[in-house]
């Protein structure tokens, strides 16, 4: 028999009192919004967007709630198959497929009208910020292209993601920079070791084929070093490229950190550059 995986929203209690029909019971969207809270909307807007946020100015714009709510959460409210249980302070609803994304980390701060462009959403979630929690930067950068030509430039909120995929190229760097340095560390340590005049031929040929290893994840390592700092440098030079003039030119000194970082990388792969002729 197969199992189905199940899905939840959890609604507040005051819920029940729009629930309609006695042989297939529902929510009346309509009742509910006609007689509920801005407050009461709210609630149940963060219930299947946990992670939209709302400002003030946001929880008191009657229209934009109106929005929020008749597009991102009527057609699944309408479906919804609840668990009346009156024992408890909230309906548990059922649904056949996610209600959201467990992916989607990053909080949406919604302050007013002009923040909340459906369709704006939808290209950049899609393409741009699909390809930057994936780490293809290139394809990114591709599709932001395309999403630049339709609305000629980049809010706040998505110029945040960019700077985000930066944070996380940035600690990828770091990473692959440790297992870097561990790879020179043991492929030095070997070679002391071969230095031990008393070693056995079968010892020496044991270290002979480690070194081996040792030198091959050495090469793979640097390949993801590499890789790493274009990432880095890619994404710095994107989020400078597409940060608006009035929200925050980075200023010189930053320029600087971010050159010396850059410099800082350059001299760590010069300075293990040496490595390569162990082969000799």
């Amino acid at each position: 028999m197969d199992h189905h995986p199940a899905y939840y929203v959890y609604l507040p209690n005051y819920m029940l009192e729009y629930v309609v029909g006695e042989t297939n019971p529902r929510i009346d969207v309509d009742l509910f919004l006609s007689k509920a809270t801005p407050n009461q909307i709210v609630e149940v807007i963060s219930a299947f967007h946990p992670r939209l946020r709302l400002t003030r100015n946001a929880e008191e714009d009657h229209e934009l709630l109106l929005k929020l709510f008749i597009e991102k959460v009527a057609p699944r409210l309408s479906r919804l198959i609840s668990s009346l249980n009156g024992n408890k302070n909230y309906i548990q609803g059922l649904f056949a497929c996610p209600v959201y994304k467990p992916d989607q980390l990053t909080s949406r701060w919604i302050n007013s009208s002009a923040d909340y462009d459906p369709k704006r959403i939808d290209m950049f979630d899609t393409g741009t910020l699909m390809h930057l929690r994936s780490g293809k930067y290139r394809l990114a950068a591709e599709s932001l292209q395309h999403f630049i030509e339709s609305y000629t430039f980049l809010n706040q909120a998505e110029i945040d993601e960019i700077i985000g995929a930066q944070t996380d190229a940035e600690d990828t760097l770091h990473d692959t920079s440790i297992f870097l340095e561990r790879s020179v560390e043991s492929i030095k340590s070997i070679h002391l070791q071969l230095r031990l005049p008393t070693l056995s031929r079968t010892e020496r040929g044991d270290l002979e084929e480690e070194l081996k290893c040792a030198k091959a994840s050495l090469r793979s390592r640097q390949g993801m070093f590499n890789a790493a700092i274009e990432d880095v440098g890619f994404l710095r030079a994107l989020a400078k490229h597409h940060d608006p003039p009035k929200t925050s030119t980075r200023s010189k000194l930053a320029d600087r950190e971010i050159i010396g970082a850059l410099a800082e990388q350059h001299e760590f792969i010069k300075e293990h550059r040496p490595v390569k002729t162990l082969n000799h």
